[in-house]
């Protein structure tokens, strides 16, 4: 799967009604990727398909600010960026994310592309919390 940075090739912003960018995960160039069924997440609204999981995105997670309100970001599926659990994230994640696209031009091979491997968790790994400071 390839991770576009979405404002370029979407036009994504996220969460909808703010400026803060997001990266979208595109798989044949499109946004809806094989994914590992699960009826609960068509139950729950999540997929139309089971077996079809669609805008996944590395975006602002935990607290961030919309129209002068702080809301909270978490959805399924997702990957979040926060800057520490008691401040607005927003412009830390648009600086993470602008490194982010800065570096994927860089690239001497498939200028503007991150590449990422996925892999399936096993259901008795723990998911991990990575701190990284972008300074």
């Amino acid at each position: 799967m390839l991770l576009i940075f979405s404002n370029d090739r979407f036009g994504l912003n996220y969460p909808k009604g703010t400026s803060n960018k997001a990266l979208a995960l595109l798989q044949n160039n499109s946004l809806e990727l094989e994914a590992e069924p699960s009826e609960a997440s068509v139950a729950l609204g999540y997929r139309e398909f089971a077996n079809i999981a669609s805008s996944i995105m590395l975006h602002i997670g935990g607290m961030y600010v919309k129209e002068g309100q702080t809301r909270y970001a978490a959805s399924e599926g997702c990957e979040g960026i926060a800057e520490n659990s008691t401040s607005a994230s927003n412009d830390y994640v648009d600086k993470v994310m602008t490194t982010l696209y800065n570096q994927s031009e860089k690239s001497k091979i498939a200028k503007g592309r991150i590449d990422v491997i996925i892999e399936k968790r096993q259901k008795t790994d723990i998911p991990q919390n990575v701190n990284h400071k972008i300074e």
